[in-house]
């Protein structure tokens, strides 16, 4: 009875020594995963932060811009994994010798940019990047993002910002010779899947009727035109890359110089004829162009 009671006391013994390898262990191989994830997620070591620290110091832009144009390029270097949260909030702030302000800042900015994504209780992670591809031989023949979007099976909501009356003032336009006289502005937010994409500013020449006004709020100009069966007379586009203007800057949510793609547009259509000049601003990493010359050319 006494060896049965020992035999089952040393085996109790034994699987408790076991577990507590085994926890051990576990615990060993998350800290060398911890290491690897900060060794990959940091600057190279207290050289690394001292170097930072002494850039940041003599920069001449704000210190939140300097950390973010910094996490931005290690972003896109491949510095960061993207199924590891990014370092926390005190431990760039220790390596960058910023504020703990200053650095939620800085991930405000790329959050508002689209490059990183906060999870409740998990942290900061970086957002999987997908450009909305635009058609732009569709786009000369005045089909569009609606059909885009259409194709790829992704969800397009349009936003109406402000109709008013005004000339052009908009130095980009200036390539098209656009006449003095007073247009119908119209700004829009263009949203993919709820992520913004574009912000829109037209101008429309008058006269033009109410249902067509009315139909603004919902539809593009194309879609419009395309429904009344308007012939496209001529349509040009410029597409370049520009930084953006304060009020497109505030309605996409992005940094101040972060790049962007500019399509610049004037096209004519009906009889009498509808001219329509504008500018659609994009984020530079969330919209790309693709261009078909032979369906351009032959359709």
């Amino acid at each position: 009875m006494v060896n049965t009671t020992n035999a089952k006391a040393n085996l109790r013994r034994s699987k408790l020594i076991d577990a507590a390898k085994t926890k051990t262990g576990k615990s060993k191989l998350v800290n060398i995963a911890n290491a690897k994830a900060k060794k990959t997620q940091s600057a190279a070591g207290p050289a690394g932060s001292q170097n930072l620290r002494a850039k940041f110091q003599h920069a001449s832009r704000p210190l939140h811009e300097m950390v973010r144009i910094t996490l931005q390029e290690r972003i896109q270097s491949g510095a960061y994994s993207r199924d590891i949260a990014l370092p926390s909030v005190p431990t760039l702030a220790d390596e960058f010798g910023v504020s703990a302000i200053t650095l939620k800042r800085a991930l405000r900015d790329l959050k508002m940019a689209g490059l990183v994504r906060s999870v409740a209780g998990l942290g900061t992670f970086i957002r999987e990047q997908e450009r909305f591809v635009l058609n732009m031989s569709a786009a000369l023949k005045l089909s569009g993002m609606k059909d885009d979007a259409l194709r790829s099976r992704r969800s397009l909501r349009i936003k109406l910002l402000s109709i008013a009356k005004s000339e052009i003032q908009e130095p980009a336009l200036l390539p098209f010779n656009p006449p003095t006289q007073i247009y119908l502005r119209v700004e829009k937010m263009i949203f993919v899947d709820e992520i913004p994409i574009a912000f829109d500013r037209a101008f429309i020449s008058l006269p033009i009727d109410q249902d067509f006004i009315d139909s603004l709020g919902a539809r593009f100009i194309y879609e419009i035109m395309r429904g009344r069966q308007m012939p496209v007379i001529s349509n040009r586009m410029i597409i370049d890359a520009a930084p953006p203007a304060e009020d497109a800057q505030v309605a996409l949510g992005i940094p101040d110089g972060y790049p962007t793609l500019r399509k610049c547009y004037h096209f004519v259509a009906g009889a009498p004829p509808i001219r329509v000049y504008g500018i659609s601003v994009s984020p530079f990493d969330r919209v790309a162009c693709s261009l078909d010359s032979s369906e351009a050319i032959h359709t």
